[in-house]
């Protein structure tokens, strides 16, 4: 009963969003639906879950716009980037791919101090799941 509340509340709170924001607000609306249903958290687990990976999420953002923006930025140069050029932007990418991993480990270490490992291995079964049914639905619009 809880959890069909709290679906509920996310669903709600979800489909407001949606209406006043674009696309990638339904998309998390969506995806915090999706997550919810599959972890089946406890009215506790979520009050405490929600705000952790909200956080994470907010910080993985910041970190693949700077990738976005490095990418852009040596797009945008007037003709081909030289091998130096390209070299720094390579670096720059494979430090924020590690900056990303240790993002990873580091909310992997907080979620495990408030829901049990299987709810936490779940967690990246169900993100894995949420991207492929994402992709179904853009492939079936098409």
């Amino acid at each position: 009963m809880k959890n069909l509340v709290i679906l509920l509340f996310v669903l709600v709170t979800g489909f407001s969003f949606s209406q006043s924001e674009g696309k990638g607000d339904k998309i998390e609306s969506m995806k915090i639906a999706f997550l919810t249903n599959k972890l089946n958290l406890t009215a506790k687990e979520a009050q405490l879950f929600w705000p952790l990976y909200n956080e994470y999420n907010q910080k993985m953002e910041a970190l693949r716009k700077a990738k976005k923006s490095e990418y852009d930025e040596i797009k945008s140069k007037n003709g081909t980037p030289s091998d130096k050029e390209i070299a720094v932007y390579m670096e720059e990418v494979f430090l924020t791919k590690q900056k990303e991993l240790d993002l990873q480990k580091e909310y992997y270490n907080k979620y495990i101090k408030i829901l049990p490992m299987k709810k936490v291995a779940q967690l990246y079964q169900a993100e894995n799941q949420f991207k492929k049914e994402l992709l179904r639905i853009i492939k079936d619009k098409k």
